[in-house]
């Protein structure tokens, strides 16, 4: 049995503060006053653990329920949100922020995951930055089904969510690169190449672009009407703020 913590008896208020006592009688810490309280272990605070996660690493950071439940020897992680990063043993400097984010990641290192379900999937991979959230029960969020990938980019909800080996990819848009696999694209635009499958080397730029490409290499798309149009209103700002 550890040492019992009872509340000081009588009324709490701002004068008399809080104190806890051992024992019943020894005084442990008197809230009421500039004290540093300090915890062996991570804190769970209504269901929600506040510290280090498994395995005590000093670098680490673990805020919300199971962040870092496995973790043995990784390093220099950063996991806030529910079971975030919560496969982990020996994997480092990856951050995940969000429902879930890099929940899979066992060994993989400088992942970077932001919202729900972004990196889901995600074992070994490494140097793969996420951002974009998916829901539970319905879509992955960036990059969420990707296992063993590296070196992607994805900026957008479901960019590149079905993504699982394929490695050096940039998808930046709403479900841009959505259903890619095993193929290399650059994919920028809200659903630029959002049906790339396994073809590679396709470069798609501006909305729709590329859209219903599949397994078709090489190509290049860029869709110039949608860049003139961003021009004209550029132009139109900049008349109506100064001229």
């Amino acid at each position: 049995m550890g040492t019992q913590v009872t509340l000081n008896s009588g009324s709490v208020d701002s004068a008399a503060g809080l104190k806890l006592k051992t024992n019943g009688t020894t005084e442990a810490v008197d809230i009421s006053t500039a004290q540093v309280v300090t915890l062996a272990k991570d804190a769970v605070v209504n269901g929600l653990t506040v510290g280090k996660g498994a395995g005590a690493v000093a670098t680490n950071t673990a805020v919300g329920a199971s962040a870092l439940a496995a973790n043995t020897s990784g390093g220099v992680n950063a996991a806030v949100g529910l079971q975030t990063l919560t496969s982990n043993t020996s994997g480092s400097n990856n951050v995940a922020l969000g429902n879930k984010a890099g929940f899979s990641n066992t060994t993989g290192g400088v992942n970077i995951a932001i919202g729900s379900l972004t990196l889901y999937s995600n074992t070994t991979g490494t140097n793969n930055t996420a951002v974009g959230s998916g829901s539970d029960g319905n879509y992955f969020g960036a990059l969420g089904a990707n296992t063993t990938g590296s070196s992607n980019t994805a900026l957008g909800s479901q960019a590149l969510q079905a993504n699982t080996t394929a490695s050096n990819n940039t998808a930046v848009g709403y479900q841009a690169g959505y259903a890619n696999t095993t193929g290399t694209i650059t994919a920028i635009g809200d659903r630029a190449l959002t049906a790339n499958t396994t073809g590679v080397n396709n470069t798609g730029v501006g909305a729709l672009a590329l859209q219903a490409n599949t397994t078709v290499y090489a190509n290049n798309s860029v869709t110039t009407n949608n860049i003139f149009s961003n021009v004209i209103n550029i132009f139109q700002i900049i008349k109506e703020q100064y001229f």
